[in-house]
């Protein structure tokens, strides 16, 4: 039995972070509020906590590397990692929404809350548009969740408003990739089970945050949804540097990075360099250069490529 097999998943995940390619892609995205050793930290309680997140390291780090992106932590309040058909998946969650939208500068405060049946709740339309709820303090069970809300006042003072019914929230759920489903459409695993309020006010939250002014950081985050994070140039080079971690055979690596690659083959390229005439490189001497959701150009992820592999491009 090979030592890859034997060691737990937390260490498996340790020593794929500790790999120097694979760190310099994901702490080139950090945000400057987020140290390496904190994230390495965050990432690897996730998996103590959800083991199956290390199943397929590939897609785990291609979740990390994209969470730290969008400028959030996987501690499971700014995002959540999330294992997922034997895939590890990242998903921006309420805590993470709501930093985003107040990084716009355009958002004075914003929230989301679950009502219960236990609760007085009124929602008005019309002219004077107005939300009332009245949680049920005393009751020791506040019943089931009826709906949801969320708010935003903005900067100027105006209010924007998003109300949701249980069964609107459900229709979501029930079409949502992240939701493991029985077959009375209930969910069994992942955070729809888990974290059912908080999936309910990250629905709304969501959808209000549509209608409101929005950064390029928080438009990736909408943007992503419930969907397995894409992969890009960075990505293909983590899955490329998992062939230098003990006991991975280049059999699984190629097939993981072939994935990777078939995945980016979908991502518009930029090239801003003149025609010229160059020598034709095989495939397999190094991946095609592909724009990052950063907005380089295939000539910048070229050159950093370059210089993972020591060459002048």
């Amino acid at each position: 039995m090979s030592t890859e097999i034997q060691k737990k998943p937390v260490d498996k995940v340790k020593d794929a972070l500790d790999n120097e390619t694979v760190a310099r892609a994901i702490q080139s995205s950090l945000p400057r509020t987020m140290t390496w050793d904190r994230f390495k930290g965050v990432v690897s309680l996730a998996v103590a906590k959800q083991p199956k997140l290390a199943d397929d390291l590939a897609s785990l780090l291609i979740a990390c590397r994209q969470c730290a992106v969008d400028g959030l932590s996987p501690d499971g309040r700014e995002a959540a990692l999330v294992p997922y058909k034997g895939k590890a998946q990242y998903q921006p969650m309420v805590w993470g929404l709501v930093k985003l939208a107040r990084q716009t500068g355009e958002i004075s405060t914003i929230s989301a809350r679950v009502v219960y049946e236990s609760d007085t709740f009124d929602y008005e339309l019309g002219d004077a548009e107005r939300i009332t709820h009245k949680p049920d303090m005393d009751a020791e069970e506040r019943g089931r969740p009826v709906a949801a809300y969320a708010i935003a006042i903005m900067r100027d003072g105006g209010k924007e408003r998003e109300v949701m019914t249980r069964g609107q929230i459900g229709g979501i759920m029930r079409r949502s990739k992240s939701a493991d489903l029985d077959a009375n459409g209930n969910p069994t695993a992942g955070p729809w089970a888990s974290d059912p309020d908080e999936m309910a006010k990250k629905t709304v939250l969501r959808n209000l945050l549509k209608r409101l002014p929005r950064s390029s950081e928080l438009e990736t985050a909408l943007a992503r949804g419930d969907e397995l994070a894409t992969a890009d140039a960075k990505d293909i080079t983590i899955a490329n540097a998992l062939m230098t971690l003990p006991g991975a055979t280049p059999v699984k690596a190629n097939e993981r990075a072939t994935m990777l690659m078939e995945r980016a083959k979908s991502q518009p390229v930029i090239d801003e360099r003149p025609a010229v005439s160059r020598p034709v490189v095989e495939q397999t001497a190094r991946p095609l250069p592909v724009e990052a959701p950063t907005g380089k150009t295939s000539a910048q992820v070229d050159r950093e490529l370059a210089d993972e592999i020591g060459e002048a491009p």
